[in-house]
């Protein structure tokens, strides 16, 4: 289920712990680098900047295991046809690591599920101040600016950006 937080931003239900727990087991036996660009970000780990053609286990199992009902939820929520996914990353924050304001270009949508830790991507010009739980996917408009603030704890999470489809 998927739940309208502020006008196209939502939240959906959680997932399983046992999905949560296979897809953080498989991030972290990821291949990935640091990313650090001085006042920008700091992110432990992250397979971002990857070869696209990198085998991403995590990716495949959320795929197989929980996409189907997300993108039904998703699609239903807008009455489109098709979710196109676009691209999709994960990304280990260790204490105080960031990532400031930035967009997602040439994407509908943005979404951050939250493996590790609470949720707490801040989305500019919006009133919602997430602390989503571990398992919640947050979704927001991809032009919409949004930043990681310097984490509390170790964070994981694994994003992905779509389009919709009206066929």
């Amino acid at each position: 289920m998927i739940t309208e937080v502020e006008p196209y931003i939502f939240i959906s239900s959680k997932i399983d712990q046992k999905h949560i727990d296979e897809m953080i087991y498989l991030i972290k036996e990821c291949d990935g680098a640091e990313y650090y660009l001085k006042d920008v970000n700091k992110i432990h780990k992250t397979d971002w900047n990857m070869p696209k053609t990198m085998n991403r286990p995590y990716w495949q199992y959320f795929a197989e295991n929980c996409l189907d009902n997300f993108a039904a939820d998703f699609l239903d929520q807008f009455q489109a046809d098709k979710l196109e996914i676009i691209n999709y990353w994960f990304q280990m924050y260790k204490k105080g690591d960031y990532h400031n304001w930035h967009t997602h270009p040439m994407a509908n949508f943005s979404h951050v599920l939250f493996l590790q830790a609470n949720g707490t991507t801040e989305i500019q010009r919006s009133k919602y101040k997430n602390q989503d739980p571990e398992g919640a996917i947050l979704t927001f408009p991809a032009f919409l600016k949004h930043k990681s603030p310097p984490a509390k704890d170790e964070k994981i999470v694994m994003a992905f950006n779509t389009n919709l489809q009206i066929l």
